[in-house]
């Protein structure tokens, strides 16, 4: 398999676990982007993916091309949104071909990310940028956060901290036996809900979707020219 075949089957796989993970509900570009980075720096799925950081933190330039090989292979479906581009699995698309490992990685980074919204996805992707700038030197959570604030001054230290909290929790998760099940149990989506709750201090709502459950999670909307 080519790189370019992998990448493209990867994002594609990526694409299915936000399928799965939101259950209908709204995955857009910036949830690929931010997912595939944390996937890449901090788990190992090898997207080969060149990143920068940008307006909602980790950007790369071969992401929208990527998907755009997935549609054209009939693997994903990209519709007009109100929030942007809706991106799904497609109904046909044939099954995965990757290894488990990386299939279970990207179902949990999905998991995580699929409840939010882009000013929760720029605070989650900002502390992952940090955490693998700082990756294997016992940086803390505190000296992290720091270095998040200065590259977002609008993310204000104490939001922070619970943004690097969430990476370590997804990196410390990502050891999970690949023989156990691939989606998670209710209480496990409770306690992710309860945790984007805290990526803002109050006010909003957010609809987080899985098969059979349907958790609120209460969030707030970024200020306007933050």
């Amino acid at each position: 398999m080519s790189s370019t075949q992998q990448q493209t089957e990867l994002l594609a796989a990526l694409v299915e676990s936000f399928t799965e993970a939101s259950s209908g509900g709204y995955c857009g570009q910036t949830h690929i982007h931010k997912a595939a980075f944390i996937a890449q720096e901090l788990l190992g799925v090898p997207f080969g993916l060149k990143w920068e950081m940008y307006t909602y933190g980790p950007f790369s330039r071969d992401v929208r091309p990527g998907l755009a090989r997935c549609e054209q292979e009939g693997m994903v479906v990209m519709q007009r949104h109100s929030n942007g581009l809706r991106i799904r699995r497609a109904a046909e698309a044939p099954p995965s071909s990757l290894p488990v490992e990386f299939r279970k990685k990207l179902q949990l980074v999905a998991q995580h990310l699929a409840p939010m919204d882009r000013g929760q996805l720029e605070k989650v992707a900002t502390a992952a940028w940090v955490t693998r700038s700082t990756h294997g030197r016992g940086s803390g959570i505190e000296s992290r956060a720091v270095e998040v604030h200065k590259l977002k001054p609008h993310i204000d230290t104490e939001i922070a901290e619970k943004a690097v909290s969430y990476v370590d929790d997804l990196i410390s998760g990502s050891g999970v036996g690949l023989g156990t099940a691939a989606l998670p149990d209710p209480v496990l989506m409770r306690q992710l809900a309860a945790k984007t709750a805290e990526l803002y201090p109050s006010g909003g709502s957010l609809a987080a979707y899985r098969p059979g459950i349907r958790a609120r999670v209460l969030i707030a909307e970024i200020p306007k020219g933050s």
